[in-house]
């Protein structure tokens, strides 16, 4: 399916401050970096749009909004796919899912989406059914889900998001540094 030698992937996150996403991102692209040629498109928040920038070089970071969609900025995007020669496109996060499945229609890139949490318990019923719905509609152009957990896989089936077939378990974690300094007075 995917190559990895010169494999160009482009990681849509819509956060790069402080979290468990941004730093599950960096550890990713800085374990693989040597297999894969990664950029990344994020907003320029401390601390990670600095560590992405150091480990990838700034010509290789797209600036978006933070946790909000600009859709004007979509055909940017898309040049800078094309400019890279980008072949895989990953998002982690509703709104850098967004992102990414819209870019589907005008690159036909094949589309990985982590969701890193399907919060919608607190959402009204019509936002309810419709970010769903949006949801079910994007995953008819996602060739795979990434599922940071077993409970978030049943609420991704329960909600008929997506087809089992195309939802991986790969368990959300980060290195913790063993020895940790804690100062609690």
């Amino acid at each position: 399916m995917i190559e990895s030698k010169n494999q160009n992937i482009l990681i849509i996150t819509s956060r790069a401050d402080f979290g468990g996403c941004p730093e599950h991102v960096f550890q990713l692209i800085n374990q693989l970096k040597n297999d894969f040629n990664f950029f990344v498109a994020c907003p320029n928040d401390y601390p990670y749009y600095k560590l992405y920038s150091k480990l990838l070089g700034t010509n290789n970071i797209f600036e978006i909004p933070h946790r909000k969609v600009n859709l004007t900025l979509i055909l940017k995007l898309y040049e800078f796919i094309k400019k890279k020669e980008i072949r895989l496109i990953h998002s982690h996060g509703k709104g850098a899912g967004i992102y990414s499945r819209l870019l589907f229609f005008l690159t036909s890139s094949p589309i990985v989406h982590t969701f890193h949490g399907v919060h919608i318990e607190k959402y009204s019923k019509i936002a309810r059914v419709l970010y769903l719905t949006l949801e079910k509609f994007f995953s008819l152009f996602t060739l795979k889900f990434i599922s940071v957990s077993n409970s978030e896989k049943d609420k991704i089936l329960k909600y008929r998001i997506a087809k089992a077939s195309k939802v991986v378990v790969i368990p959300n974690g980060v290195n913790i540094p063993t020895k940790t300094k804690t100062n609690l007075s």
